[in-house]
């Protein structure tokens, strides 16, 4: 697993990710074994910060604290600034960690949403999401060997003619921004298609390299 896709996990368990991610990382998590237990060690991780936070320091260690203080006359409210700054301070964690982990996510409208999921006959892999109102990709690699080459997404409507949607990284999760003369070939039924081009991608316009991954979007 990639240092991006660590994050990606960590994210998710957090409930940090928009509606769109949070769509496309469930997907995944229902389908890779791998990346669903990594959300799991996460949620491991993070989840006992609460109640550790939650947890106040007894008497005997304030009475500790206090013998093994200097005996000064100001002593006894050294410690009580002290005990009130440190309480002040676990409650200020406690909140924020328990706001992050367990505030649950705000209800909004759901954006008209598109999802594929792209195969090829090698185990090429990725899942890609339009959203219709922003006109915004994002674009979540599996295992795509680009052998040297540059990875080019393509969006494939009914007419069947190729339209370039231009490179793509598939070693890191994106977000592009389709140009406005695209969007409207993006409608369910159509197909995404990544094929691998020269660098800087294909010179005339069309696929010229093989396609390795490719899928048809649905409305989600």
């Amino acid at each position: 697993m990639t240092e991006d896709e660590d994050i990606l996990a960590a994210e998710y368990a957090l409930g940090l990710l928009d509606p769109t991610e949070m769509g496309l990382v469930t997907a995944r998590v229902a389908e890779d074994a791998a990346f669903r237990a990594r959300v799991d060690w996460w949620r491991d991780q993070l989840c006992p910060l609460v109640t550790e936070a939650e947890t106040s320091p007894s008497a005997d260690v304030w009475r500790r604290i206090d013998r093994a203080l200097p005996q000064n006359d100001n002593n006894r409210r050294s410690l009580q600034r002290w005990r009130a700054t440190a309480i002040s301070a676990m409650a200020v964690a406690a909140s924020l960690v328990a706001v992050v982990i367990l505030k649950p996510l705000p209800v909004t409208p759901q954006p008209h949403v598109m999802l594929a999921t792209l195969q090829g006959t090698g185990g090429a892999t990725a899942t890609v999401a339009y959203e219709a109102t922003s006109g915004q990709l994002t674009i979540l690699p599996g295992t795509i060997d680009t052998k040297g080459h540059d990875a080019e997404l393509w969006i494939i409507p009914s007419d069947g003619t190729p339209r370039s949607l231009g490179v793509v990284d598939v070693n890191h999760p994106t977000h592009p921004s389709v140009p406005t003369s695209r969007r409207s070939f993006i409608q369910a039924g159509a197909s995404f298609a990544i094929s691998l081009e020269p660098k800087g991608g294909s010179p005339t316009g069309l696929p010229t390299g093989p396609v390795v991954s490719s899928g048809k979007l649905t409305t989600t």
